[in-house]
């Protein structure tokens, strides 16, 4: 029975794994697509962190919902 919890846990893993790459891979990508550069957003950062913050939380949901499309 260990053994079972043992290799669950592992698949488990791998599958976060998996999924957290794709999250990066996705991102990365968008972030291409509509131009964005991060190190001029970053130096913005100082000046307005809540709406960097806002745009972060809802790219992540966004990332989240095409994510749970595919599996």
């Amino acid at each position: 029975m260990e053994n079972f919890l043992m290799m669950d846990l592992v698949i488990k893993l791998f599958y976060a794994l998996i999924t957290l790459g794709f999250v990066w891979g996705v991102a990365r990508l968008s972030d291409k697509q509509i131009g964005i550069n991060f190190k001029e957003e970053f130096s913005k950062v100082k000046e307005d962190e809540k709406a960097l913050g806002i745009y972060f939380g809802f790219r992540l949901v966004a990332i989240s919902i095409i994510i749970s499309s595919f599996f």
